[in-house]
């Protein structure tokens, strides 16, 4: 990525981060006084959960900072990785906000609690959800148009929160109507624990997979193949590695070529096709070719150059001979 489109993605990252944070941190105020005048257990708990959105954002406004560092000595393949670790903490918190909530609203159902939630707990609860919701479709269009898993995170993070707070006007609604069930709203405040702990977790998964080299897809895959197969020059493909840097694929592929062909030939042909997937394919950030004339053995010797099942001498699609 060049220096002017990194600066521009940091700036929007940033414009996006600090959007989020006014939003969550207007929100936690709002629900928070809605739920101590409207005498509402499952809003203070929802309140808890704005709260943690808004620290969320403040670890996405530093953390871009950190991950759109260029290369270095100490890390040749840059801080890409920063950004998996940032999802990851975004998970954490949620993680803490969830069973934080769950702890408080299990002690709480058997006590004695008499107060009946009023109507100013159900404006907070329903504007809450327009709100969330709307930043949630906002997020996660620009986090899909920058390319960052990150920022996706953050997305779902807000759609966590809208979600948690449908079950919370529920309650909020049938107490206020039959008050003999008040106790509800403490049950309803578990409720809400349970779906921050699944977003955590959806949040988390993606990001644990990529810091432990989880590599493209099946039909990522297929692509990059259908991409080195009908590049001009190329014989066929095997030992193809790939593994996630942060949102971006780095791809590692050994290709065959006509053996007579001289090295600035060859190295054309690699070229081209480091070239086609840079710009072709599934989001990938960096390509390594390992080029060997055509018909003779493999021969790979490194621990990770066993070959992979179903890796042989693949061959161009017919279309491309």
């Amino acid at each position: 990525m060049s220096s002017s489109k990194n600066n521009q993605f940091i700036r929007d990252v940033t414009y996006i981060a600090a959007v989020g944070f006014v939003v969550n941190l207007l929100l936690t105020l709002f629900k928070a006084a809605g739920a101590i005048l409207g005498s509402s257990y499952s809003l203070g708990a929802d309140a808890a959960h704005s709260l943690s959105d808004s620290i969320t954002d403040v670890v996405l406004l530093v953390g871009v900072r950190i991950w759109s560092k260029p290369a270095d000595d100490e890390h040749p393949y840059g801080h890409r990785r920063v950004e998996s670790i940032v999802t990851t903490i975004i998970g954490l918190f949620l993680v803490a906000a969830g069973l934080g909530i769950a702890f408080s609203a299990l002690s709480s159902i058997g006590s004695a609690r008499t107060a009946v939630p009023t109507k100013s707990a159900l404006w907070a609860a329903g504007l809450s959800i327009v709100f969330k919701e709307l930043l949630y479709h906002w997020t996660r269009k620009k986090g899909k148009d920058l390319g960052s898993s990150a920022v996706v995170a953050n997305a779902w993070h807000h759609r966590s929160d809208a979600l948690s707070s449908i079950p919370v006007l529920v309650t909020l609604i049938i107490t206020s109507r039959w008050p003999n069930l008040v106790y509800l709203d403490a049950v309803c405040a578990f409720l809400v624990s349970i779906f921050i702990l699944h977003g955590a977790w959806s949040i988390m998964a993606p990001s644990l997979s990529q810091l432990m080299d989880r590599g493209a897809s099946d039909a990522e895959l297929q692509q990059i193949r259908e991409i080195a197969g009908s590049t001009d020059g190329i014989m066929g493909i095997h030992g193809l590695r790939t593994r996630f840097h942060g949102s971006w694929l780095v791809v590692d592929v050994h290709i065959t070529v006509d053996g007579t062909l001289s090295v600035s030939r060859g190295h054309d042909i690699a070229t081209l096709l480091k070239d086609r997937l840079l710009a072709e394919g599934p989001n990938v950030g960096d390509v390594l070719i390992h080029m060997e004339p055509h018909g003779e053995p493999h021969r790979d010797r490194g621990i990770f150059d066993e070959e992979l099942p179903g890796e042989g001498d693949t061959p161009p699609p017919a279309a491309a001979l």
